[in-house]
């Protein structure tokens, strides 16, 4: 049976669009008629959905001039993003360098949604696996190893090396072993290495990489 769509919450994305346009002027600050006038609503309706926003601590009202502007609050929400993005930038010379010395490819995956998205990749510079454009490749978050590694470490608040002797996301004759970068809350995504299933297997190459490949997980978890 086909699942019934539900309506959007036209008050939602209001106040969603409301604070997209407080922090697009961030530090500034918008008086009430500018921000209405922008958004093309009408002034009330504007008021009111500022007004939540200040009572719930999102936005704050500059009592000399009036004008409202967003709260740390809001530019916290960013964090978790800004951590993703660190991550990748320093992920791209230590993945060369464990390529370097294991000649396996690596991947790093964040979170998008219910899903992990690769980010960083070296398996155009590895002569072992076929598969050359991998990045923004979407990886299920409980049918891929980096997906499960991933939600371990969320989950269970501790990484821990996770193997899979089947296709890596489409590439046939592969296997990977993943860990999370990160645990608890502050798991940033999953570190995987890739290999051919045919000239070794994941429990093997866990027994032979997995501390490096879980030491450099910690290094870019402490970006």
């Amino acid at each position: 049976m086909k699942q019934a769509a539900y309506k959007p919450v036209r008050g939602l994305a209001r106040g969603l669009s409301v604070l997209a346009a407080l922090n697009a002027r961030a530090p500034g600050a918008w008086p009430l008629e500018e921000l209405a006038d922008e958004l093309s609503l009408h002034r009330t309706t504007v008021k009111r959905l500022l007004e939540t926003l200040v009572k719930e601590g999102w936005v704050t009202v500059l009592p000399m001039s009036r004008r409202y502007a967003v709260t740390s609050q809001v530019r916290a929400l960013a964090r978790g993003a800004r951590d993703q993005d660190l991550v990748v930038v320093k992920a791209a010379p230590l993945l060369a360098e464990f390529t370097g010395d294991s000649h396996w490819p690596v991947i790093v995956a964040t979170p998008d949604a219910e899903a992990l998205v690769v980010r960083a990749s070296t398996l155009r510079i590895s002569a072992f696996v076929s598969r050359r454009d991998d990045v923004g490749l979407r990886l299920p978050l409980g049918e891929t190893a980096s997906g499960r590694a991933y939600r371990v470490a969320r989950d269970e608040g501790a990484a821990r090396l996770v193997y899979h002797d089947g296709t890596w996301s489409g590439a046939p004759g592969t296997a990977a072993i993943s860990i999370g970068i990160g645990s608890g809350a502050q798991t940033l995504g999953a570190l995987t290495m890739i290999f051919p299933s045919r000239r070794v297997r994941a429990r093997e190459a866990a027994a032979r990489y997995g501390e490096r490949l879980a030491a450099l997980a910690t290094r870019l978890a402490s970006s």
